[in-house]
Parts: C-alpha cells; sequence; structure tokens
C-alpha cells in the first residue's frame, strides 16, 4: 500500500469519527421528549397548573371520583393518566382500559371504545370486574349494529360467569339476531 492510499484511509477515517463526534454531541444537547398531553388535558380540566402525579392509585381513585360526578371526560383524561403509569403487564391496566371504554361509551363514542375494550380483552383475559366489560362488550357491539357479535359475547358470558347467565340471556333475547331453538 502505498503513502497516499494509506493517507486517503487516514483521512477518511477521521472524517467518519468526527462527524460521530458531532452528532452525539448535537444529540446530547437535544431535551428529551416527553409526552405533554395528559399533563395539558389535567390543566384544561382544572383549570390551573398541577405537578406530574405517577401513583397509579390515586389517579384511578381520582377517575372514580370524577366518574361519581358524571363527568366522562375528566375520568377519561385520569385513566389514561393511570395506564401511563402502570407496568404492562398489571393486571389493573386491562381493569383501567375497561374504564376508559366505559367513559367513551357514556360520551357517545362506540367505536372508540369497542376499539379499546377488543384491543383490552385481547391483551388482558383476566382483571377485575372481567363480566362487565363482557356486558359493555355486548352492549357497544348492539350499539353499532353488530348484533351477531353481542349474541356470541352473550354466550361467552353464559358460558364463563354463570351467575349472570339469566341477566346475559335476558338480554340477548331482545337482541334482532335469529335466536337458537
Amino acid at each position: 500500500m502505498n503513502r497516499s492510499t494509506l493517507a486517503g484511509i487516514v483521512v477518511a477515517f477521521l472524517l467518519t469519527l468526527a462527524i460521530g463526534i458531532s452528532g452525539v454531541i448535537f444529540l446530547s444537547h437535544q431535551k428529551p421528549r416527553t409526552k405533554k398531553a395528559p399533563i395539558k388535558e389535567l390543566s384544561e380540566i382544572s383549570g390551573r397548573k398541577i405537578a406530574y402525579i405517577s401513583d397509579p392509585d390515586y389517579l384511578i381513585r381520582e377517575a372514580e371520583k370524577a366518574e361519581q360526578k358524571g363527568d366522562w371526560k375528566e375520568a377519561l383524561m385520569w385513566y389514561r393518566l393511570a395506564t401511563y403509569n402502570l407496568a404492562k403487564g398489571d393486571a389493573i391496566r386491562g381493569y383501567v382500559q375497561y374504564r376508559k371504554a366505559y367513559c367513551r361509551y357514556q360520551l357517545g363514542d362506540y367505536v372508540g371504545a369497542l376499539g379499546v375494550l377488543e384491543w383490552t380483552l385481547n391483551h388482558y383475559q383476566a382483571f377485575p370486574h372481567l363480566d362487565d366489560a363482557l356486558f359493555l362488550m355486548a352492549q357497544l357491539y348492539t350499539k353499532v349494529g353488530d348484533f351477531e357479535k353481542a349474541y356470541k359475547t352473550y354466550n361467552t358470558i353464559i358460558r364463563i360467569f354463570p351467575s349472570r347467565a339469566e341477566e346475559a340471556k335476558s338480554k340477548q333475547k331482545n337482541l334482532p339476531y335469529p335466536q337458537k331453538k
């Protein structure tokens, strides 16, 4: 290898190294991006600036308080914050997602509620109030006109929750879907 070739390789290496170092320096001076939407929503609802709260139990209690007042938008916002602060494998996360779907249902967003609930039931098969979540799903299918899925969801409730079978059968009879004899 002659000197000019070696010099070219060294220069190319040094240029690459310099570009890499300048990229690292540039990135280290960038501010990290954070999710600000939930905090903005919270400050809009409460009308004041508040500190970000990360205790899921507190957030769920606040959501439940908002539900008791019938403030479904505020409850949905609190449940969203709780979702951000729960571990992905936490069983209570399924419950929080179900409550988010219920808030959307109360706000008249049936398609959005159904999407949240379908995702939740596919990812969390066991959580508190699973039977209520399935009843909500059947109601949502009825609201969007998918009576076959509503009928099948009631069948699932009858099979999995015998203590609520009569309630499910009663609601199933009111569906405009061909009944089995």
